[in-house]
């Protein structure tokens, strides 16, 4: 993997940010943006029902699995806890997609709380142009593969550095005379 537009060294030697790899291309991704997952924001889930008009409650939801929508180089929705897990562990990764998609999805800060009008989060919805279990709102999921940097300089060298061994002495053994009987 090598790139010009970035420094891969340089990206990844800072703790705001990590690396994903989409399809052939290396996007720097900065931790803040899962930061603010925690107030909803990226956060989607998967509709139990279709809505033509209005929101989902919490009842039409499957809130059991969380999804994490990263928005760098288009929408990708991975489970949330292998992105927390990955940000966590890994310094690159890379989405590969997953066979199937979520019918009918919704964004968490448009999670109606029941009999109420007000997000999960106690905040005013606005369902404009946002998922809210609507026909259209079906999305593709991707699961995360951590990825290893070789450098350049270790594939030349052929990979890791090993020890010589020491030279042992070589046995040596004397040849012993005959001894002749008179």
């Amino acid at each position: 993997m090598e790139l010009e537009d970035i420094s891969i060294l340089s990206h990844i030697s800072k703790r705001d940010r990590i690396l994903i790899k989409i399809k052939d291309t290396l996007y720097p991704f900065y931790l803040n943006f899962f930061i603010e997952s925690k107030t909803g924001k990226n956060v989607v889930y998967e509709c139990k029902v279709y809505k033509e008009l209005g929101t989902a409650n919490s009842d039409e939801v499957n809130m059991d699995t969380p999804y994490f929508n990263i928005t760098t180089g288009g929408n990708y929705l991975v489970r949330y806890e292998e992105m927390e897990e990955a940000i966590n562990s890994y310094q690159i990764i890379e989405l590969i997609e997953n066979e199937g998609e979520l019918k009918n999805t919704i964004g968490e800060n448009n999670i109606i709380i029941p009999n109420q009008d007000e997000n999960i989060h106690g905040e005013d919805i606005n369902i404009m142009s946002a998922d809210h279990c609507q026909a259209k709102s079906n999305k593709k999921t991707y699961k995360i593969k951590a990825l290893i940097l070789n450098t350049k300089k270790q594939e030349e060298k052929g990979g890791r550095k090993t020890t010589k061994s020491k030279k042992q002495p070589k046995n040596r053994t004397r040849k012993l005379k005959k001894l002749s009987k008179e």
